[in-house]
């Protein structure tokens, strides 16, 4: 089976704060439970955090995704399909 990793990266407006925390794990919490792939890095830094995702190469997930982040009041990221060497 192919597999597609999606790289997330949430632009926070301030430093990160406790609730950006939070809310990342319950992005992924939600990613995971509605089987649309599997959270394989989630990293934070002050002024992002980013989350990949590894799914298979025939499942459409942006859409998803996108939903999802902006349901937890996430308005700034941007997705992008990482490139994999063989």
């Amino acid at each position: 089976m192919k597999i597609k990793t999606l790289l997330i990266e949430i632009y926070l407006s301030n430093h990160i704060k406790k609730t950006d925390l939070d809310l990342r794990h319950v992005l992924v919490d939600t990613i995971e439970s509605r089987n649309l792939g599997e959270v394989v890095e989630e990293t934070s830094s002050p002024e992002a955090l980013e989350v990949v995702i590894e799914h298979p190469a025939n499942k459409n997930i942006e859409q998803p995704v996108k939903d999802i982040l902006l349901s937890l009041g996430f308005d700034s990221f941007k997705m992008e399909y990482l490139r994999h060497i063989a």
